[in-house]
């Protein structure tokens, strides 16, 4: 994977927290993946080989890891084997795979696409590095850019900005800037709940407002959302679901999302195929 910089700079709200907010990027990406280099997280991060060797010893310390030559591995006697399950890579359900399945069918050749992070999107990464696709990936999601490390045929662009911990992704208006240097031909995104006003809404301001600037730069707009979303408020609002040019659900999505869908000329994808409106004559 070729790993590109966009002003990648991550701040955190108080330096002082620094250290902790680094160690809790640090043990997400073990639980996710079971091992880490320095080198590598070093350089996505933007901080030096040694601040990560200090923190490693910190987190051997705690007996979340165990260090090795260049790098660290995830201390499964202590933490249990979590990385399949952990808030990073939850389990899927079947139909949240065939969800990921149908997105990673949307892919072409040469596509340049934004991921933006969050359950699926995450797992269509790690299906792309089985796959010998050329693309381009742009990402403010640590994660994702972490699974597509080792892809020699990925180029993969880190948007910078303002790092949250909990989410592992950036955010705020450095993110934003950097952003709209870029144009990508689809974008895949998730969102919290669907509402039955057809409201996209998330749990957070600046996922909004991040999802809200991506639109401006995506030709097509891919949201990938289980029907268990739907009829459901979250907190902030991103936009109208005719928004979107694209909407991959599941054979369970209600027949009242369907007809939205089709009165807003969306392709609607469930079940592995793309669905058919019934014929208006």
């Amino acid at each position: 994977m070729k790993l590109y910089h966009s002003s990648f700079v991550f701040f955190c709200s108080q330096e002082r927290k620094r250290p902790c907010l680094l160690q809790s990027v640090i043990e997400q990406y073990l639980k996710s993946s079971g091992h880490l280099e320095v080198t590598t997280i070093s350089a996505m991060l933007g901080v030096s080989e040694v601040t990560i060797r200090r923190d490693l010893e910190r987190l051997e310390r705690e007996g979340i890891l165990i260090r090795t030559h260049g790098g660290a591995v995830l201390n499964e006697e202590n933490t249990g084997n979590t990385a399949a399950s952990s808030p990073v890579f939850p389990l899927l359900t079947p139909t949240d795979q065939d969800i990921v399945q149908t997105a990673f069918s949307l892919l072409n050749e040469g596509d340049v696409i934004l991921l933006s992070g969050q359950m699926l999107v995450r797992q269509l990464a790690t299906v792309l590095t089985n796959q010998n696709l050329k693309l381009t990936v742009l990402t403010n999601d640590l994660i994702t850019a972490y699974s597509l490390r080792n892809c020699t045929q990925v180029n993969t662009v880190m948007l910078g900005g303002q790092l949250s911990v909990p989410e592992g992704a950036s955010y705020g208006l450095l993110t934003q800037t950097n952003m709209a240097n870029f144009h990508v031909s689809k974008m895949f995104f998730e969102v919290d709940a669907v509402s039955r006003q057809l409201a996209m809404t998330v749990d957070s301001t600046e996922k909004a407002e991040f999802l809200q600037k991506a639109f401006s730069i995506a030709s097509e707009k891919i949201l990938l959302c289980p029907s268990s979303r739907f009829d459901h408020t979250a907190f902030f609002r991103v936009g109208e679901i005719s928004s979107i040019t694209t909407l991959v659900s599941d054979s369970n999505l209600s027949d009242f999302y369907k007809e939205a869908a089709f009165q807003r000329d969306l392709r609607l994808y469930t079940s592995l195929s793309l669905y058919e409106f019934p014929s208006t004559s």
